[in-house]
């Protein structure tokens, strides 16, 4: 049987049955019975559920003083039902042991979600929640997310959106406040209809004949690319080069490429390269890059 507590809130008329025994009023003899009326500004809750998640339930966080809608009362850094698990004062900020994950990133994928977010050194791992309602429905999808600063929620429904927050564990067990909360949808068309690139050759010297006939351009030719906002499916027509070798000509003007590598996506983030797993790429190497901003310029093909 699920418990209910009267907490603050909206105007509730209460009614209470009052019974008068010679037992109630110590053998006076007086015996009476009536109604007594009350407008009190009650709530009735639940007391035995957590929704903050800060592993305190709502009686819990009466006991303990604490917001039961705010898993971080004091604002410190570490969630509440920490700092009641450690003795710790959840009404005072300056004995937090630990700060809540920043700039939770999320990036939809085919039928799954890539996550990147800051890491702090003391970080020992991260719970990840998700749910498919922005206020409610939060449910622990990996409680030990390695502290590397990048996550991918595989086996997701396409075209239906997840919402996001992490909270973060020391080595000692302190557990944050929660992170921000970001969402993505996952589609089963995970770029938007734009047609393949077709790079068109600039004017160059023709090359001086030889006996046998060249298989690629000669060194120096380049290749004009213009490229509008949004996601681009384009084939890399260039020598061995990294990615930002590769990517060099559209510096600025892009925020992620994506490449499918044996069944699995390698990703190179220009303003993140120590969370970025893309290798080098080779000649007609397929990738996906998301263009923030119009590229016009010329790339030189490898010979």
């Amino acid at each position: 049987m699920r418990k209910l507590a009267w907490i603050a809130g909206a105007n509730v008329a209460l009614v209470l049955t009052v019974v008068l025994g010679s037992g109630l009023l110590g053998g006076q003899g007086v015996s009476s019975q009536g109604t007594v009326n009350f407008d009190i500004p009650l709530t009735l809750v639940p007391i035995d559920i957590d929704p903050d998640h800060d592993g305190l339930t709502n009686g819990e966080e009466y006991q303990a003083g604490t917001d039961p809608n705010n898993p971080d009362t004091d604002g410190g850094g570490e969630n509440d039902g920490s700092e009641v698990d450690f003795g710790s004062d959840p009404l005072d900020p300056s004995d937090d042991e630990i700060e809540p994950p920043e700039n939770l990133r999320a990036t939809a994928g085919i039928g799954e979600v890539t996550l990147t977010f800051d890491v702090q050194p003391d970080y020992n791992h991260l719970i990840l929640y998700h749910s498919t309602s922005l206020e409610a429905g939060y449910v622990v999808v990996d409680a030990s997310v390695a502290p590397d600063g990048s996550h991918v929620d595989h086996g997701l429904t396409n075209d239906v959106t997840y919402y996001y927050f992490m909270m973060a564990v020391d080595g000692d067990g302190h557990v944050s406040a929660p992170s921000n909360v970001v969402s993505a949808t996952p589609k089963e068309e995970a770029i938007s209809p734009t047609p393949t690139l077709t790079l068109t050759p600039t004017p160059s010297p023709t090359p001086t004949p030889t006996a046998t006939p060249m298989a690629t351009p000669p060194p120096g030719t380049t290749r004009s690319l213009h490229w509008d906002p949004g996601w681009h499916n384009v084939s890399w027509s260039g020598g061995a080069s990294t990615p930002a070798e590769a990517f060099a000509c559209a510096e600025g003007s892009y925020a992620a490429a994506y490449r499918l590598v044996d069944e699995g996506w390698q990703y190179y983030f220009p303003d993140r390269p120590e969370i970025s797993n893309m290798g080098p790429l080779d000649k007609y190497d397929a990738f996906l890059i998301l263009v923030t901003a119009p590229v016009n310029c010329s790339m030189a093909i490898a010979p």
